[in-house]
């Protein structure tokens, strides 16, 4: 079964999606929440079964990989 490419883009603004509530602050990085609007960096591949694709997301400074069901398009 091929995987389709992740329904974002870079430069695409998004928020948490229903199923991730948030993102706790770790390493220096500050805390997700659901309306926190963050910036597709890049789409990458991972070469994973489960998932093949990585949403690379930031707020400007910091960068987070999220699995491409995390994150969904802002409204």
């Amino acid at each position: 079964m091929k995987t389709k490419r992740p329904a974002v883009s870079i430069g695409d603004s998004v928020t948490l999606s229903a199923i991730k509530s948030t993102v706790p602050a770790y390493d220096g990085k500050p805390m997700i929440l659901r309306d926190t609007v963050l910036r597709v960096s890049h789409v990458t591949g991972t070469g994973s079964k489960r998932s093949p694709y990585h949403v690379v997301v930031t707020d400007g400074t910091h960068f987070w990989h999220m699995e491409p069901d995390d994150v969904t398009a802002a409204e």
